[in-house]
């Protein structure tokens, strides 16, 4: 944890191959469609890297995540129920909006990776 919060990026990503199956889970049960806890998973994490420096306590990293991952699934939540489905999605082929949100999550996946 100490490693990870002096900024190295392998023992942060040991954090999170340590700590995402549980927070998949919950976004899972939180948010229902896979792109949008996909999204909010690594939206998460990546907040989580940024700020980890703010953690004074590293045994309180699982409760602090969690709080982190619930504040992220609540912001998409209030974005998506914002947005508006661009002309002519709205009379779609459910399978379509589906496609297209695959899509969309693999573009956020791609360029977080840069």
């Amino acid at each position: 944890m100490r490693a990870a919060q002096a900024g190295d990026p392998e023992a942060f990503a040991g954090l999170v191959r340590r700590h995402e199956g549980w927070v998949r889970n919950m976004l899972c049960a939180r948010l229902g469609h896979r792109g949008d806890w996909e999204e909010a998973c690594q939206e998460a994490f990546v907040k989580a890297f940024a700020s980890l420096g703010s953690l004074r306590e590293p045994e309180a990293f699982r409760g602090w995540m969690r709080t982190l991952a619930d504040r992220v699934a609540g912001d998409l939540k209030r974005r998506r129920l914002s947005l508006p489905l661009p002309e002519g999605e709205q009379d779609a082929p459910h399978e379509d909006r589906l496609g297209r949100e695959e899509r969309r999550s693999a573009v956020a996946r791609a360029v977080e990776s840069l």
